[in-house]
């Protein structure tokens, strides 16, 4: 199989690759293959390859925001890398993005044009497609909010444009399918040099969310008069651990890795909060982040 891969072009390949590695809360097993694509004319091809031998796969990011488990997957990952750029039009800003950048490292990159919009998602971590997927937003923006269109690759369909108005999205949710891959998207931005709002954001965010290794936050918030951390706090979860997985004591939201914990450490504290939670306020927690399914 690893010679097959090699046929592909701007692929690397890492066999029995420890996910653990790349995954922002440092949890995950071996998994059978690691692809890092950076070329979107290499997908078809993995296609063939992968129906031919009816290999199980999953799309990933960067790993911000999926829960991968601790045993053997005998799968592909595939990680799509590319962090293309490419300005369509000028009033107003108009360009196409790679989905593989990280989005933080786009919000800089547009700035050195005078592109704005994106500030208030300064420092959420992950790719571009990862907080398409997911509509990621912060300081009330999302998003959604630039999007004038997408290109997915999916095996079932090969690629397609999808315009905005053709997905719904919602908070913390579009209706982008798990098998369809964001390629690129194309955003509209303001023309104007906002540079004093990333330092803002920045600082607002390191001041607000906590440190180590995390997945962000674990639930969605269930109106924006009820955080989630302040319903988990309320139900005297800070603090509270099962093996080396912790609720944050600076925000509830978060589950950090004090050091060696597991899936099912996490997983266990997951529904532990659910559980309190929904007893003391009668209110179900829904989960935002996400766990992997190969």
């Amino acid at each position: 199989m690893r010679k097959i891969f090699g046929e592909i072009e701007e692929v690397v390949i890492r066999e029995n690759f420890s996910l653990n590695k790349i995954s922002s809360i440092g949890i995950g097993g071996k998994i059978k293959y690691l692809l890092k694509i950076k070329n979107k004319n290499s997908l078809p091809i993995l296609k063939e390859i992968i129906e031919k031998e009816k290999n199980k796969y999953v799309f990933i990011g960067k790993l911000t925001n999926l829960l991968f488990p601790d045993w053997y997957l005998n799968g592909i990952a595939i990680q799509y890398q590319d962090n293309s750029f490419e300005h369509l039009e000028e009033n107003p800003p108009i360009v196409k993005i790679g989905a593989g950048i990280s989005l933080t490292n786009l919000i800089l990159k547009l700035q050195k044009f005078s592109f704005s919009g994106l500030e208030p998602l300064i420092g959420i971590p992950g790719s571009l497609g990862g907080a398409i997927k997911m509509n990621a937003g912060a300081f009330g923006v999302s998003i959604a909010d630039f999007i004038k269109e997408i290109e997915v690759f999916s095996f079932r369909e090969g690629f397609k444009i999808i315009k905005k108005e053709e997905i719904n999205f919602g908070y913390r949710y579009s209706s982008i399918k798990d098998d369809e891959l964001i390629v690129s998207v194309i955003l509209i931005l303001k023309k104007e040099s906002q540079k004093h709002l990333i330092t803002k954001y920045l600082k607002i965010r390191n001041e607000k969310f906590p440190k180590g290794k995390s997945l962000g936050c674990i639930f969605k918030n269930p109106t924006n008069n009820l955080p989630a951390g302040k319903l988990i706090e309320n139900a005297g979860l800070k603090n509270f651990r099962v093996g080396d997985a912790i609720i944050s004591d600076k925000h509830a939201n978060f589950i950090i890795n004090m050091k060696r914990a597991k899936f099912l450490d996490v997983y266990e504290l997951i529904h532990i909060v659910k559980e309190k939670v929904y007893k003391k306020f009668n209110i179900l927690l829904e989960e935002e982040i996400k766990i992997a399914n190969i």
